[in-house]
């Protein structure tokens, strides 16, 4: 129940803020972007249940088509993050091995910079509408506020699935991860720079699991659930 809860009030949250106050710029980008990554690590947690995930990811998939199509980008938000979700959770079931736990996110943390610094944009804030390959985040008053490529919510769950499944710190992984995109959306703001999410969301999975890591090259631990 508490998913539900989670990811329905982050759908609400879409849905209403065209009538909520105009902010500062970033502001409402910065809470959009918290509220809907928690979506996105509610939902992960179904990677427990491996035929709801499938399910699930798959009906929210169909309906953040059917939203987009309809050109309701924001409305489309939720259900694509709970897609993303799906999906980044099936790709940590698929791929339980403590050497892929412990490099992948470093991989693509470098990746994701490198991209960043060769030209690429991980927020815009242009404040146009996207596609299903980006998620937008809704601004206070109508329209969007910023854009999020997918892949960062997929490895957001994909390093949150891990992170419970082997026997680290989930909640504190969590939360770090929150504090991670929060800190990209507001530097990216503030600094007028190019902020990449992927190697915060990293340093996120990292940090607070830094004296539990070393027994993941020697051995895996049993996972959280089977």
């Amino acid at each position: 129940m508490r998913i539900v809860a989670i990811v329905l009030g982050a759908f609400a949250y879409c849905l209403l803020s065209p009538v909520l106050p105009d902010v500062a710029v970033g502001v409402d980008g910065a809470i959009g972007t918290v509220i809907v990554f928690a979506a996105v690590l509610a939902a992960a947690q179904l990677s427990d249940e491996l035929l709801a995930a499938i399910l699930v990811g798959l009906g929210a998939g169909m309906i953040a088509a059917v939203l987009t199509a309809s050109g309701q980008d924001v409305a489309a938000t939720v259900p694509e993050a709970v897609t993303c979700a799906c999906i980044g959770a099936l790709f940590a079931r698929g791929m339980e091995l403590p050497a892929l736990v412990l490099a992948v996110p470093l991989v693509v943390a470098v990746i994701d910079a490198v991209s960043v610094g060769s030209g690429g944009v991980p927020f815009s804030f242009d404040g146009t509408s996207g596609d299903i390959l980006s998620l937008d985040i809704p601004a206070w008053g109508g329209g969007t506020a910023l854009r999020v490529g997918i892949a960062d919510p997929i490895f957001a769950a994909v390093f949150f699935t891990w992170a419970r499944r082997f026997g680290l710190r989930g909640r504190a992984t969590a939360a770090a991860m929150l504090v991670a995109v929060l800190a990209a959306v507001l530097l990216t703001v503030s600094a007028d720079v190019t902020v990449p999410a992927l190697p915060l969301l990293a340093a996120a999975f990292y940090l607070p699991n830094l004296d539990r890591l070393g027994r993941l090259a020697r051995d895996r631990p049993d996972v959280a659930r089977s």
